[in-house]
């Protein structure tokens, strides 16, 4: 996982292409249904503990995100 400090990201869009699962997207345009990874991603730099905590977090329940165009994935 690469993990981009908002704080020093200057919006050049060179990471974008480089996502072998394209999940990283400009600012403003993120799909509302990976809106829950922006508190997670900026949580990351605390530690693992931090993000547990958030993932574990009660949250409304929603549809899956859709699958994402060309990848793969791991198939057990």
């Amino acid at each position: 996982m690469l993990v981009i400090d908002p704080e020093e990201c200057i919006d050049c869009g060179a990471c974008e292409p480089e996502c072998p699962v394209a999940a990283i997207y400009p600012e403003g345009a993120l799909p509302a249904h990976w809106e829950p990874f922006v508190r997670i991603n900026s949580e990351i730099s605390d530690g693992l503990d931090a993000v547990n905590t958030l993932v574990a977090a009660p949250r409304e329940p929603r549809s899956p995100p859709p699958p994402i165009e060309g990848y793969r994935g791991v198939t057990a």
